[in-house]
């Protein structure tokens, strides 16, 4: 995509409304020292993670809707030092001397119904 000159709002075109803006070169940036992330394997593996959703949102659970694709696993970081900087602002969203980070990641694509229409 080619950058937007102002503040990336856009009216017409494609993407429509946004466009990243030529100011700002990232939405997010990370900057750590001695950084160890460690990714493991979900115990329990699909079921756990169709679970672990179902925790998180009330529709899911109330719907029982199903998954096409789930990808997850459990994150464990440590940092020496850790800035976590949202665009160009002056003062960073998150900054420590020491981090240190235990949770969970899952990624789910919801099955959704495809019709097809035969061309006569």
């Amino acid at each position: 995509m080619v950058p937007a000159e102002g503040s990336g709002a856009c009216s017409e075109g494609f993407q429509a409304g946004f466009k990243p803006s030529s100011r700002r070169a990232s939405l997010l940036s990370l900057c750590a020292s001695e950084l160890d992330v460690t990714l493991t394997r979900i115990d329990g593996g699909e079921v756990e993670m169709v679970e672990f959703i179902k925790g998180l949102d009330p529709v899911c659970q109330e719907q029982n809707i199903p998954f096409s694709r789930l990808y997850g696993s459990d994150v464990s970081v440590l940092a020496g030092s850790l800035v976590v900087q949202l665009r160009d602002y002056t003062s960073p969203l998150f900054s420590s001397l020491s981090a240190k980070c235990q949770g969970r990641v899952v990624l789910a694509q919801q099955v959704s119904s495809v019709a097809f229409f035969p061309l006569c």
